[in-house]
């Protein structure tokens, strides 16, 4: 399928990819956000398209990767900011034996830098070194480096619980 073609087979179906992501999002803002990202994505994928294939199909497919990635990205979100604006990793109490544990690991924890804890807090709320890159505005390599040292300082500090 030569791109002309390709880019005529898009805004053929740009209606029913629109209802799609309407009913995906229940939100007209939301779905025409979604219908554009979605569109750039297919344009940027052109060559990943196999001829002869349901070509909306495809387009519904990818729509619907990027709706799931974007509702798994919000739910890591809001529970970083749980965990943020709530005592300090509170949901992993019930891996703890006692509250004085709880306690001693949240002191550690404290004593981290700034800089370190920030990252390292991202990563156990389940963002991927990438996205803690990005909301941090660091580059990756430096992310990574802060998420291993303080790894290895609550490892010594933590012996006790290992």
């Amino acid at each position: 399928m030569n791109t002309s073609c390709f880019t005529n087979n898009l805004l053929a179906i740009q209606e029913k990819l629109y209802q799609f992501a309407y009913r995906l999002t229940t939100n007209a803002d939301a779905a025409r956000d979604l219908l554009q990202e979605t569109s750039l994505a297919i344009l940027d994928n052109e060559e990943l398209f196999t001829p002869n294939t349901n070509f909306s199909a495809w387009c519904h497919t990818i729509m619907r990767n990027l709706f799931a990635n974007q509702y798994r990205r919000t739910m890591r979100e809001r529970a970083y900011c749980d965990t943020v604006s709530n005592p300090m990793l509170r949901s992993y109490d019930s891996a703890v034996d006692s509250s004085s544990d709880t306690s001693e690991i949240l002191q550690v924890l404290e004593l981290l830098p700034s800089i370190q804890k920030e990252s390292f807090i991202l990563h156990l709320s389940g963002f991927k070194y990438r996205e803690i890159a990005e909301k941090l505005n660091l580059p990756i390599g430096t992310v990574k480096s802060r998420i291993f040292q303080s790894k290895q300082q609550l490892k010594l500090q933590l012996q006790d619980f290992v």
